[in-house]
């Protein structure tokens, strides 16, 4: 028994130098970099962290803002809860310094912290943000929904389309619907899922106010903000929604693109505004000519404008008018443009229009 356990120390005591001998080849156990070349290449965490609510009556709204780091890629902010637990805020990854978000978490203490990343480098967490504490009361408020105009269901029935988010504290969720946005709302719909809905009971020209209401249990909680739509017989273009730069359409050389584009303007200064995006390829060493077609006595004629993107706007004054687009590199370039209207010279209008594309010559 002795020379059994004699051994058995032995081959442990054997197994052990093995384990912390060092490495022949240059004396160390060299993986990667060392704990100063990665702190080296950390960048720093940004500073004054604030969080803060734009609307006191929607208050779960929460947005959260810092200042710069240089030589970041982009943030991405956390919660802590009771200071004790970090919990990443969805969809909060960005390059900019602030971010906007809905919360979740009421009764308990928040506060944010934010990562700044250079590449796949963090930066160790910030220090944290004022302290937030949300009732429940706050989060039942009900996030504004979305109002969809210019659109028709299966039938071909025109009529004003209402969407929103679920939201997981909620059971039910009930729209209400008015003829002024200032005054008495009817219930129009409830549902226990975030199914849209399509209103169909709407006079062409006429504006819609919609609020929604959060529901859990049989009870009603706060309502929210209204949103509004247009009843028309209008359908909006294939080119929607490309309202801004990231959603830009393309459009091809040789190509012909017919699209609408609207204004309108209710009696408590709402606005519904259509700003169409589009972007071009030019070739390397090569002219595009584009050409837009409006309609014989159409009201976008001298309300009409177009903006490249870098360079002032220019008001279209003709039934057509063209403009030339060249490319002096040797590279593609994309050229970005946008058609909106003078509000301060129309309102109540939807018109369509088209865009020609031709290339004119490639000079190298």
């Amino acid at each position: 028994m002795k020379k059994i356990t004699v051994i058995l120390l032995i081959i442990i005591s054997s197994i052990t130098l093995l384990l912390n001998c060092p490495n022949p080849d240059n004396g160390s156990n060299d993986n990667g970099p060392d704990d100063e070349e990665q702190i080296e290449n950390k960048p720093e965490p940004p500073g004054n962290i604030k969080a803060f609510f734009l609307n006191p009556d929607f208050k779960k709204e929460i947005t959260v803002q810092w200042d710069s780091v240089e030589n970041v890629d982009y943030y991405k902010v956390y919660k802590n809860i009771n200071r004790n637990e970090y919990i990443l805020v969805e969809d909060s990854l960005t390059s900019l310094t602030s971010v906007t978000f809905l919360e979740t978490i009421h009764s308990q203490e928040i506060t944010y912290t934010v990562q700044s990343y250079d590449g796949a480098a963090a930066s160790d967490m910030s220090g944290g943000s004022n302290p937030i504490i949300l009732t429940f009361e706050d989060l039942m408020v009900a996030a504004r929904p979305s109002a969809e105009s210019f659109i028709t269901n299966g039938s071909d029935e025109s009529g004003i389309q209402i969407s929103w988010k679920a939201d997981i504290n909620a059971d039910g969720y009930v729209l209400f619907k008015s003829n002024d946005p200032d005054g008495e709302y009817e219930e129009l719909y409830r549902s226990e899922t975030p199914v849209p809905y399509f209103d169909t009971s709407v006079i062409p020209g006429e504006f819609y106010y919609y609020r929604l209401c959060y529901v859990l249990e049989d009870q009603f909680y706060g309502v929210s903000e209204y949103v509004f739509g247009i009843a028309s017989n209008n359908n909006i273009d294939i080119f929607e929604n490309n309202e801004t730069k990231e959603k830009s359409q393309k459009l091809v050389s040789g190509s012909v693109n017919k699209a609408n584009i609207y204004y309108y303007l209710d009696n408590h200064n709402n606005r519904l505004i259509d700003t169409d995006w589009y972007y071009i390829t030019i070739p390397p060493g090569s002219t595009e000519i584009i050409t837009f077609i409006l309609a014989p006595g159409s009201p976008l004629i001298g309300t009409l404008r177009y903006k490249r993107e870098d360079h002032d706007p220019v008001l279209l004054t003709w039934e057509d008018e063209s403009y030339e687009l060249t490319n002096y590199s040797d590279e593609d370039m994309d050229v970005y443009f946008t058609l909106d209207i003078d509000t301060s010279l129309i309102t109540n209008i939807f018109e369509e229009y088209e865009i020609i594309l031709g290339s004119d010559y490639q000079f190298f």
